[in-house]
């Protein structure tokens, strides 16, 4: 079973998905999903039936807000998988020196491309880097904004797990 972060109106939970099967709380409960369309499903919960449609024209990844209708009533939820979570902590993974961040590795890995370098003016959400780790390519992004003081890592060097890659002067939005 895969685990997911789900938070919905407010509460957080941690949902379980097999191939026919999911889990919450100790309660599980069998489901099939039938495609109608490109963003439109039938969802049969322990043969109760739902409705599902999902926004248009819109991809997501696991950590996105997802906008969603179901049996006519709309939510926003967060879905996050194990991955998206660990890459979540990254946005965080950061520590005040003196009004300097310090942007840390969150696992070992290569850095295998630079977005920034000194100087650079960055807003919060904008791509730093992107650490291959696992074989999965995963982008740092500043978790404020400010300016590049220093890039400490190269492209294509291998780092490990609280190596501080950046340092960001923040400054006021």
């Amino acid at each position: 079973m895969t685990k997911y972060q789900v938070s919905l109106a407010g509460r957080t939970i941690e949902l379980l998905v097999g191939d026919k099967e999911a889990a919450s709380s100790g309660l599980r409960a069998s489901y099939e999903i039938f495609r109608i369309s490109d963003y439109r499903w039938l969802l049969n919960v322990d043969g109760r039936v739902f409705t599902l449609s999902a926004d248009r024209n819109r991809d997501t990844s696991p950590g996105d807000r997802l906008h969603f209708t179901l049996n006519g009533n709309r939510f926003e939820a967060v879905v996050d998988d194990e991955r998206s979570l660990l890459m979540k902590s990254v946005s965080r993974a950061y520590v005040p020196t003196g009004g300097i961040l310090e942007i840390i590795a969150p696992m070992p890995g290569l850095i295998a491309k630079l977005e920034v370098e000194k100087g650079t003016k960055i807003r919060v959400g904008d791509a730093i880097l992107v650490l291959e780790a696992m074989k999965m390519e995963n982008e740092i992004r500043s978790p404020e904004h400010g300016t590049i003081v220093d890039v400490l890592v190269k492209s294509g060097v291998a780092v490990e797990k609280g190596e501080i890659l950046v340092l960001i002067e923040p400054t006021v939005d």
